[in-house]
């Protein structure tokens, strides 16, 4: 049942965009139907837990993914400027689905309670100490009183809003983590801010610690979100109410809560210390400059910081803690309204959700990013979301950001528009590749990732999801090892890019590509695109029962790829390129590309009774193709194999 490596070449005549994958399939005699991955095949060779719905329906129908992966990037985009939607749409890609204001609003009551109240900042702190269990003296009431009169009014009353927010996710969040006390195992440092949850297996081999894995089964990812979308919510009303609201007045209001400093702030340029918990900070202006802020651990869960406007430095010098819409057993959300701002430092932060909600939304300017590990809209069970609105932004990173989820984790960058530049960093090789050791790990720019252990423990834990989404602008991207839309063990990564002309560079495991039952899209939707790789599995490479798919929307585009690429299937994988118009140019030496499989099974065993596909579509225009592959070209089409063989490939390009 073995394919010929012999491939038939014909020349074809013109068929149109929306039969042309169905054309090419029938080649070898196959449907989009009937081109994908069986569940039952692949679980006669892995064991995992978490794996996630999105993951399955792609598994099951490849041909799904280019319409469920443009709503997903369009439907982000939409949601892009509210952290209510951010925080749902998360919720749904790791199968907790929570939409509690969908019918009602579940801060009517509080609204009502605030109205009419003399001193809302008061009340607001009054009601946290009763619930805390800590009521606030006469005294400390009276106090409370004198010194809120010097903030705005409007401030007050967001400030009261937001503080009585926190309380009531805190509800949501103790019940996500009842029965243990709110604490990881046996992780109580003294600074829970340089807490990180456990190691889900990053590294070779992966670790396996018995109580996080214990834990993982008893965090309840519905209450999670329900208090992270509450609390959401009430951030989008308040900056809602917030949104004309400006002042130079200097002033400046503190209370310490039971769960952390409140920090009201006026006009001036302010510094908040490293050693700083504030459950809520509010800056009015001023070109500010922040060590630490939203951050929330086992013992500080909720923590808000909204700067509306100034040039503003988020640095955090210490590199083992986390900071700057960092959600750690918790909820961490930072809302920077105006100005060109910098991002820096931290082990993880930037939008990152480790057990826990973390969002970071940028509404304007020219902004900085600049994180190692875990940054940059990040998780690992729950959600980690960047939202940058506007502006020429740069982003760089090292390895585990933007747009990365491990298990149970959906990580989300979604930048609406500008010139932006992402880079997961590869010239200081500080993470090397077990691929080869001069490039790192990057696991970013659209990255699902899963603990893979079946050769250490036995227990395979499946991927989260892991989104990049570029709305707009001529925008570059660069990475190692694992980058561009990729998936490794039941997780699903997405790279999507909307307009603009832009420059893709990796090494292996990129541009639409993905390792041991997993999938990876990249799908760019126009301009004229310059994509590169290195090394092997690129550009619409599947490897192991994993779909990868690069799909192309049309431009004058030029690939450099690797041996695995451009519709290259391995080892019972899928590999898809789909190139939709315009002009193109293909380098590549001959090899497991343009439409080819590499079967890599035994005969006999049951990997040789299960398929293994390249497709590959180029639908229009004037391409040029290497002389080293003389099947392919304009107006041919050539295969190998064809159903019921181990090894299917098949090539259509159409005049």
């Amino acid at each position: 049942m073995h394919a010929t490596l012999a491939l038939l070449a014909l020349t074809v005549a013109p068929c149109s965009a929306e039969d042309a994958l169905d054309r090419a399939l029938a080649q070898v005699g196959l449907t989009k139907a009937t081109a994908h991955i069986d569940a039952a095949d692949s679980a006669l060779f892995t064991t995992t837990e978490f794996e996630l719905p999105l993951f399955r329906a792609i598994q099951a129908d490849p041909f799904k993914a280019p319409a469920y992966t443009e709503a997903l990037g369009r439907g982000t985009l939409e949601a892009a400027p509210t952290l209510l939607s951010l925080v749902t749409q998360a919720s749904q890609r790791v199968g907790a689905v929570v939409r509690r204001a969908w019918l009602e609003d579940p801060h009517a009551e509080m609204a009502k309670a605030l109205d009419g109240q003399q001193s809302p900042l008061a009340y607001a702190i009054g009601v946290l100490g009763e619930w805390a269990g800590q009521p606030l003296t006469a005294e400390q009431r009276a106090a409370v009183e004198e010194q809120a009169k010097v903030v705005p009014l409007e401030i007050a009353r967001q400030a009261a809003f937001l503080i009585l927010a926190a309380r009531d996710a805190e509800r949501w969040r103790q019940l996500a983590f009842r029965g243990h006390g709110n604490r990881f195992p046996e992780t109580d440092t003294g600074n829970d801010a340089k807490i990180l949850p456990f190691d889900l297996g990053v590294g070779e081999p992966p670790s396996f610690d018995e109580r996080m894995y214990a834990f993982l089964h008893t965090v309840d990812l519905p209450f999670l979100f329900a208090g992270a979308g509450d609390l959401a919510s009430a951030v989008d009303k308040a900056l809602k109410a917030l949104e004309s609201f400006s002042t130079d007045q200097a002033f400046t209001f503190r209370h310490d809560s039971p769960l952390g400093a409140v920090i009201l702030r006026g006009a001036g340029q302010d510094e908040l210390p490293a050693d700083a918990k504030a459950l809520l900070l509010i800056d009015c202006g001023g070109d500010d400059t922040y060590r630490t802020g939203a951050v929330a651990g086992p013992d500080h869960p909720e923590s808000i910081l909204i700067d509306l406007a100034g040039n503003d430095t988020y640095e955090c010098a210490d590199a083992e803690a986390c900071a700057f819409g960092a959600g750690v057993m918790g909820y961490a959300y930072l809302v920077d309204r105006s100005g060109e701002d910098v991002y820096r430092g931290g082990r993880a932060g930037q939008g990152a959700g480790l057990i826990g909600v973390g969002a970071l939304l940028d509404m304007a300017g020219n902004d900085r990013y600049e994180g190692r590990e875990h940054t940059q809209g990040a998780a690992q069970v729950g959600a980690g979301i960047l939202s940058d609105l506007a502006g020429d932004d740069r982003y760089d990173c090292y390895s585990y950001g933007q747009g990365y989820g491990s298990t149970l984790g959906c990580g989300v960058l979604v930048d609406v528009a500008g010139a932006d530049t992402y880079t997961a960093n590869d010239t200081d090789i500080v993470n090397p590749s077990p691929q080869t050791k001069e490039h790192n790990v990057s696991m970013a720019q659209g990255c699902g990732y899963g603990r893979r252990a079946d050769y250490t423990d036995g227990h395979s834990l499946g991927g989260g999801v892991g989104l990049l989404v570029d709305g707009g602008g001529n925008d570059r991207y660069s990475c190692g090892v694992f980058g561009q839309g990729v998936g490794y063990w039941a997780g699903v990564g997405v790279l999507l890019d909307f307009e603009g002309n832009d420059e893709y560079k990796g090494v292996w495991y990129v541009q639409g590509s993905c390792a041991h039952f997993a999938v990876g899209v990249l799908q760019d939707f126009a301009g004229n695109d310059v994509y590169a790789a290195t090394h092997n599995m690129a550009q619409g490479a599947g490897h192991d029962f994993s779909v990868g798919l690069l799909i192309e929307g049309g431009g004058d585009d030029t690939y450099t790829a690797p041996n695995l690429s451009l519709g290259g299937g391995n080892a019972n994988g899928i590999g898809i390129l789909w190139e939709r118009g315009g002009k193109d140019t293909y380098n590549v030496a001959a090899g497991t590309t343009l439409g080819r499989a590499n079967a890599e099974s035994q005969a006999g065993s049951l990997r040789s009774h299960i398929p293994c596909l390249g497709l590959f579509v180029d639908e229009a225009g004037d391409d040029t193709y290497p002389a080293a592959v003389q099947s392919a070209g304009n107006g041919k089409l050539w295969t190998q194999g064809g159903a019921g063989e181990a090894a299917i490939g098949v090539g259509l390009d159409t005049p």
